[in-house]
């Protein structure tokens, strides 16, 4: 159960989970039934969310690394999240990759949330992309089907421990991967 300091009720792990979707913010914003108290709740939650980051996210050295190496490269690099643009910032920041990216869409920045391809659109318009020319990533169904609507070619990745293969419900055409280094000898041939 957890806690909810502006409303006085706890929440089951699993209702949480069933609020997933929208950014933080969005949730924030959905759930509150004391709507008074949104700005202040959004306001503690990116507090906590930074006071805490390095407690549940631990930087993921292989693909920090990849990232890198993709850049000095000369590809153009986007992230496309449904996390709120506030904690996407503390991440990016905690994490070390600030400046690794040329475009940031995150669920504050669409109307239309994954599966639907609003970012995937958005970020070929701001990098000049074509969707042959790019490659989605993902670690989720809707991740996949966004790609896959944009008719962008996409990648599968178990290799996050929030995410386990069995949370996938469909099998995919393209390439799933298990391994950071599976993806960089296929970035290699492509």
């Amino acid at each position: 159960m957890k806690g909810s300091t502006y409303d006085g009720r706890e929440l089951p792990e699993e209702r949480i989970q069933e609020m997933f979707g929208p950014s933080e913010v969005g949730m924030i914003e959905q759930n509150l039934m004391n709507q008074a108290n949104i700005a202040n709740a959004i306001s503690y939650y990116c507090h906590v969310y930074q006071e805490k980051h390095n407690e549940y996210v631990r930087p993921f050295i292989p693909l920090h690394d990849l990232l890198v190496d993709v850049k000095k490269a000369g590809y153009q690099i986007a992230i496309f999240t449904g996390k709120g643009r506030r904690s996407l910032d503390i991440s990016l920041d905690q994490l070390g990759l600030n400046g690794l990216f040329d475009v940031l869409i995150s669920g504050d920045d669409v109307t239309q949330l994954k599966p639907d391809p609003q970012g995937l659109h958005i970020i070929m318009k701001e990098l000049g992309s074509q969707p042959q020319d790019m490659l989605m990533i993902g670690d989720s169904d809707a991740d996949i089907e966004a790609g896959r609507r944009a008719n962008v070619p996409s990648i599968r990745v178990d290799w996050l421990p929030s995410v386990s293969p069995k949370s996938f419900q469909y099998k995919f055409d393209d390439y799933m991967m298990t391994d950071v280094k599976e993806l960089r000898n296929l970035l290699r041939l492509l």
